[in-house]
């Protein structure tokens, strides 16, 4: 019912702010295309280097709290004495005193006065901030009762800060009840002669009450209108406001003094204008539009620093909540940075150790030194913060110390007891504050279990574990709705929940020789290869254009209800870490059941969705698919493999049709192996342009890589001429042909360089090999209707261009990246390489005009019609591609940049670069995300995405191909032929031209077999039209770029 009357309440309220809204420099984005942010923080770096830190007013705080009040004093006086003692207090994050100086203040305050009224509101104010939400509210319920009715302004306020207490402590219903106190208020308050004045700040009031109802509903789109409408209000008499203010000679800023007794200090509005802004950045962040919550996160940052300098409590809160934005972007150094600057800026604003923001600061800290492997430095940071919450128990109620946080970092230092002995702490409280089935109790026990597992308890752990990865599953949906910003760690979580949990099942395996176990294994491990692409979809997919109404309503249903849960989740916790006397039975009980019931109405849209619409919650939310049935899609003459690469151990399976499944483990961890990928592609992706100055390929190394990776279970694949693999981490950055099966090493000088590379063994010559980004997407593959009749043979988009100065360039002139070396130039298609400019734009990318040969290449092989099916330079736009029908094409080419998250500025996701729309006049970045790819319509057997360079470190180039693929998977391909560095211009056309020509003109070749095919004459045949260029195709570099993906 409350539900019901608050839509009807604000109704007036969404609409207005809807019209008022889109349009200005605030106003709500259908997509995060207008904002951009710098790709570095050297701006912010310079900005904190610059701006000085005001010791002198800290100083003064500090000598000001020991300061006694003369005892022959006036009492308004002694106000101002207080008063001025209480703000010393909160600059020195020393909130407990100010509680005690707002006290005395208020003994001595003007009664019934402005005064009294402000000095009440910020000692209610504080008494929140410590916790102490009881009081606070009792506080503001109390000077409400105080409040003439001729102070309608005060009124409404006072209306608006109940509404906004109520629901930070989750009574929505009290909340509602006084919001509509205050609507009414504003309504007949707009009519009066002050509304010029003051009605900027009664306005801002009103609408963050509104906002922070929405926010701790979890209605974060509500919330965000809301906020955004607050700062409009806000910003829009602020500098009016301290105008009046100089003008009339205010005195100290202290309430009820100077000429103008209602006028409130300036500097009380820009506080508050920069809490909104971090406000907005967290909801933003929430929401999943993280340049957006950048952006403000940013401003809030300047704002604080222009007004307090970058040694205080506000400039601290901007630089902690920044360094959170850019933990979600796992950019892990550059909150560390930011996060040192705050704990600096705190030690400097004399800040001590009782603070609350200090300690919630340093736990910031920790997390981010998690995200960033630094386990020994987190765990003398919870040491710290111990000792803090032992002598200041008070502190406590906002940072816990036994989190999963310390039990992972304990685990990771081999403090193995301790942290068994934490994680059951941790179980205990989770279960008594959130319930057995909440997200913290799942979390508890899959810590307990992989600090069980490490102790080699292998009967307890997996026992444990079963029923908590079943749970985490069942979570998924919940999960991905709370986005604390933190996913770097929660990757790290997840990756040692596996690993362990496949430790103990490899030991079992070891002994009982059981088949179940393999089962058992194998879908935990096609869980942990999913899930960080399956996260990334899930966000891309809230932002996507559902243009089922039915659809639309029941994700937004699901999505609301699982922000309900986690908010919700968070404020019973928080309750219950209260003292007694602070918590609030009643509404927690209340809770309590509310969760439960959103628990099942949100099972039940999901129930609905996955009923109604299958592809849809495969594609977000996709379950773990059993061994046996990957056996019965697998054909005859293939084996899948698929790994695990784990920090310590890492495992492999191979599966074929019939047989028991192979399951082994390999003796080389995560960074043994990102470090064989990256020392082996070093000769793929040399960044040079000339002949000689390619480095040898290193087939020792090569042929380390298959005995580690394939050698364990070869066994199952005799006899097979296609291998289907399942790369995880790094792997997924090598096309896998390229390995050799057996030692080999160059012999003699050949007349032509690179020639004697042919006689290696390489895999591809045994092999045909296709990728999938899992075993679920390529159940999902294989499961698909055959294409219809009648589709055209062919569309290609390539040679876009980036910048208005490409565009004025003469077409004509030969473009290459030919520098003055020695040796025999070969042109080596351009790349993005942003990682060295702090801002990164769409103009900044190279031009890519060979791709206007290969393409019409390649479309000789088909039927085509050139302006129909061919589109090139201008043409290669967003807009051609949203145009046009691909659903009646069997291949689709994009020959152009792939950009991974963050190459350029304010990227969150996965893109092809296109035209950039400034070259037609037209707004826009030019950049075909994974969010509108997702709305594409294709029935396509070939996406080719053939300048498409994944390559990145750290995973994120692999992982990126897996978003891409499985955003063009949805939209309809059945395969994706992509390249993975860099290639030759030449043996790139000529490689896809010969892929075609196989493909539509031999009978009874497969996708794969033909790429194989083409690439074994590239290798064996393959060299340049200029028979005097000296050298041929038989380096991988030019015959091994492209990998296909899919079916």
């Amino acid at each position: 019912m409350w539900h019901q009357r608050l839509q009807i309440t604000t109704r007036w309220l969404t609409v207005v702010a809807f019209i008022s809204f889109f349009g200005n420099g605030l106003a709500a984005q259908n997509s995060e295309a207008d904002v951009s942010v710098p790709r570095g923080i050297q701006d912010i770096v310079a900005l904190i280097k610059q701006t000085a830190a005001d010791t002198q007013l800290r100083d003064s705080d500090i000598k000001r709290l020991s300061e006694k009040v003369a005892a022959d004093a006036s009492s308004q006086d002694k106000y101002i004495f207080y008063y001025l003692q209480a703000q010393a207090a909160e600059r020195l994050g020393r909130i407990d005193l100010r509680i005690g100086f707002l006290k005395n203040a208020l003994t001595f305050a003007k009664e019934r006065t402005a005064q009294e009224f402000i000095t009440a509101q910020e000692l209610g104010a504080a008494e929140l901030e410590v916790g102490n939400a009881k009081v606070g509210i009792e506080r503001f319920m109390g000077l409400l009762a105080r409040v003439p009715n001729n102070m309608s302004g005060m009124l409404m306020g006072q209306n608006s800060t109940i509404a906004r207490s109520f629901a930070q402590i989750g009574d929505f219903q009290s909340s509602e009840n006084y919001l509509r106190n205050a609507d009414s208020t504003l309504v007949m308050l707009r009519r009066s002669n002050n509304y010029g004045t003051y009605g900027f700040n009664w306005n801002r009031n009103y609408f963050q009450a509104v906002g922070e109802l929405a926010y701790q509903k979890g209605r974060l789109l509500d919330a965000e209108i809301a906020y955004r409408k607050a700062i409009e209000y806000l910003e829009s008499g602020m500098v009016a406001h301290e105008k009046r203010f100089l003008a009339g000679g205010m005195g100290l800023g202290v309430p009820g003094t100077g000429s103008d007794t209602d006028t409130g200090n300036p500097n009380s509005f820009k506080a508050a204008n920069e809490g909104l802004y971090l406000k907005l950045s967290d909801i933003l962040l929430k929401s999943r539009k993280v340049n957006e919550s950048e952006y403000f996160a940013r401003e809030g940052l300047k704002k604080s620093l222009a007004r307090t300098g970058k040694a205080s409590l506000a400039t601290s809160n901007a630089l902690r909540q920044l360094a959170v934005v850019m933990l979600n972007r796992e950019r892990n150094k550059d909150a560390i940075y930011l996060l040192n600057q705050s704990l600096q800026g705190l030690i400097d604003a004399g800040v001590t150790a009782e603070s609350i923001q200090l300690a919630v600061t340093k736990k910031t800290m920790a997390s981010a030194l998690i995200a960033n492997d630094r386990f020994v430095e987190a765990l003398k940071i919870y040491s710290e913060l111990e000792a803090t919450v032992q002598t200041y128990p008070e502190t406590g109620r906002f940072v816990e110390v036994n989190s999963p946080d310390r039990v992972l970092a304990l685990i990771r230092t081999g403090a193995l007891q301790e942290a068994e002995d934490f994680a059951k702490q941790l179980l205990v409280l989770a279960e008594a504050r959130s319930g057995k089935s909440s997200r913290d109790a799942t979390q508890a026990k899959l810590l307990l279990s992989v600090a069980l597992a490490e102790q080699r308890k292998d009967e307890a752990a997996h026992a444990s574990f079963a029923v908590a990865i079943n749970e985490l599953i069942d979570q998924e949906r919940e999960v991905s709705e709370e986005a604390d910003g933190i996913s770097s760690k929660e990757k790290k979580f997840l990756a040692g929940y596996v690993e362990s949990y496949l430790g103990v099942l490899s030991r079992a395996y070891g002994k009982t020789q059981n088949s179940k176990l393999i089962s058992e294994a194998f879908v935990l491990g096609d869980l942990a290869r999913s899930s960080n692409v399956q996260r990334a979809l899930s966000a891309s997919t809230a932002r996507a254009n559902i243009t089922n109404e039915r659809l639309l309503k029941l994700v937004r249903e699901e999505q609301d209800l699982n922000q309900q849960i986690s908010f919700l989740t968070r404020f019973s916790k928080e309750l219950a870490m209260q003292p007694a006397n602070q918590q609030l039975p009643q509404i927690q009980a209340k809770m309590k059941l509310d969760i439960e019931q959103l628990r099942k109405d949100a099972k039940q849209a999901s129930h609905l969705i996955a009923l109604d619409f299958p592809e849809y919650a495969e594609l977000v939310s996709p379950r773990p698919i059993a061994l046996e049935k990957i056996q019965k899609l697998i054909k005859s003459n293939e084996t899948l493999i698929t790994w695990f690469i784990g920090k310590q151990t890492s495992y492999v399976w191979a599966v074929n049709q019939q047989g028991e499944p192979l399951f082994k483990s390999i003796e080389m961890g995560q960074a043994d192996v990102r470090k064989s990928v990256t020392q082996l592609r070093k000769s793929l992706d040399p960044g040079v342009d000339r002949i000689d100055a390619i480095p040898q390929f290193d087939f020792q190394l090569s042929n380390r890589l298959y005995d580690t990776l394939f050698k364990p279970v070869q066994e199952a694949f005799v006899g097979k001429n296609t291998l289907v693999v399942v790369p995880h981490d790094e792997i997924g950055q090598l096309p896998l042909g390229v390995l050799t099966t057996s030692p080999f090493q160059l012999k003699g000088k050949p007349e032509k360089v690179f020639a004697n590379y042919k006689e290696a063994p390489w895999l591809i010559r045994q092999f045909a090999i296709v990728s999938s980004p899992s075993a679920t997407s390529l159940s999902a593959l294989r499961s698909l209707p055959e294409p219809k009749k009648g589709r055209l043979d062919f569309i290609g988009f390539g040679d876009p261009l980036f910048s208005v100065a490409q565009a004025n360039l003469d077409e004509k002139l030969p473009v290459s990246t030919e520098r003055a070396s020695r040796g025999v130039p070969f042109r080596l298609r351009s790349s993005p390489n942003t990682s060295s400019v702090s801002s990164a734009q769409v103009s900044l990318l190279p031009r890519l005009p060979d791709t206007s040969e290969e393409i019409l290449e390649i479309s000789k092989l088909f039927q085509v019609v050139p302006e129909r099916d061919i589109y090139l330079q201008k043409r290669a736009s967003i807009d051609e591609v949203l145009k046009v029908d691909l659903s009646n094409r069997k291949v689709v080419m994009f020959s152009t940049h792939g950009l991974i998250p963050g190459e350029l500025d304010g990227l969150t996701q996965p893109a092809l670069a296109l035209t950039n729309p400034e070259v037609k006049n037209q707004k826009g970045d030019g950049l075909l995300k994974v969010d509108t790819i997702l709305t594409l319509k294709l029935d396509a057997d070939w996406v080719v995405l053939s300048a498409c360079n994944t390559a990145a470190g750290e995973g994120d180039g692999s992982e990126a191909l897996s978003g891409l693929g499985r955003a063009f998977f949805y939209a309809g391909a059945r395969a994706i032929l992509v390249s993975s560095w860099p290639v030759d211009s030449e043996a790139a056309r000529q490689l896809m031209t010969d892929l075609f020509r196989r493909y539509t003109q031999e009978k009874g070749v497969s996708k794969s077999q033909a790429l194989q095919l083409a690439s074994l004459r590239m290798l064996d045949q393959g060299a340049p039209d200029d028979e005097k260029s000296g050298y041929t195709y038989s380096h991988p570099l030019f015959w091994a770029p492209f990998t296909m993906v899919g079916n």
